[in-house]
């Protein structure tokens, strides 16, 4: 990628990296050298970057993950962990928690590799991630995802009837 065509693919899609990065961060400064660090790695690597089709998609891509990385590194008490989040869900509301306790059974009783797949994508990977962690192909780990939703989808409804 030349510098010309750096300009005109990743440069306009400054913007949506700088909200992406801000809404998975919440924080500005940091969500703004995130979005710096990004942009420079781009522009390091732009002899590399060959055949991206869309610009804004591949640059705001990189800020998310750059954000992943970001949160991954976080000290434990920084993040939240599913357990204390179940729990103040408890304290709050009860029916919540039950709400999420039925969910997470219902992730449980996913046939493999179904529950392997929706819990990778719940961690936040991507489609190419996980389809080469379970050794499956991409389109494959797309259709087990959609079918796993609407699986739990319908499970929600039941329970939302009752």
């Amino acid at each position: 990628m030349t510098a010309t065509e750096f300009q005109s693919i990743i440069l306009p899609a400054y913007g949506a990296m700088e909200a992406v990065a801000k809404r998975m961060l919440g924080d500005d400064a940091i969500a703004m050298d995130a979005v710096q660090d990004v942009m420079r790695t781009l522009w390091e690597s732009r002899q590399r970057i060959v055949g991206v089709t869309n610009g804004a998609a591949y640059a705001v891509r990189a800020v998310r993950n750059r954000c992943l990385d970001i949160l991954r590194q976080k000290p434990a008490a920084d993040l939240t962990p599913v357990d204390s989040l179940t729990e103040e869900l408890a304290e709050d509301d009860d029916d919540d928690a039950r709400r999420i306790d039925m969910l997470l059974k219902a992730i449980d009783n996913l046939g493999e590799p179904r529950q392997t797949i929706l819990r990778l994508s719940l961690e936040g990977k991507s489609g190419a991630e996980i389809a080469r962690k379970v050794n499956m192909n991409e389109g494959t780990v797309r259709q087990h995802l959609s079918r796993s939703r609407k699986e739990l989808r319908k499970l929600i409804i039941q329970y939302e009837n009752i």
